[in-house]
């Protein structure tokens, strides 16, 4: 990505699951703050928020926060973006009591955040099968 110079489109996806394995690393964090120049989008998945460094956070450009713990739920709600303490409470209460499959996204098409119900892809199938046979 170096050797192809800096970029304004999106040239590459990573998708890095357990990314718990990883995020200790500075060269991650470094990966992290410089991706987006050059055309690399980078989705991190671990299942706690502690995982993270701070400056993952605040070069990530879309959150989405399954249901939580405590510790995490909190962590989350504090790099929401969000300044009015009663706001950061809510966020937190959200993710800790989501039903399964509910997200918490905060984005620049979220904001300052959605709940949104992720379906599965059988339940999209279905969906989609019950949407043509009316």
């Amino acid at each position: 990505m170096l050797m192809a110079g800096v970029s304004k489109r999106l040239r590459v996806m990573a998708v890095i699951d357990e990314a718990h394995k990883l995020c200790g690393d500075e060269s991650v964090t470094a990966l992290i703050k410089e991706a987006r120049k050059y055309g690399l989008g980078v989705i991190l998945s671990s299942q706690e928020t502690r995982d993270f460094h701070k400056s993952v956070f605040a070069n990530t450009g879309t959150l989405v926060g399954l249901a939580l713990e405590e510790e995490d739920a909190g962590v989350m709600s504090k790099y929401m973006g969000l300044t009015d303490k009663t706001e950061q409470t809510r966020a937190k209460e959200m993710l800790l009591y989501q039903a399964n499959g509910q997200a918490l996204i905060r984005s620049q098409h979220f904001l300052p955040y959605s709940q949104v119900q992720i379906l599965s892809f059988e339940d999209r199938r279905s969906r989609h099968d019950q949407d043509g046979e009316a």
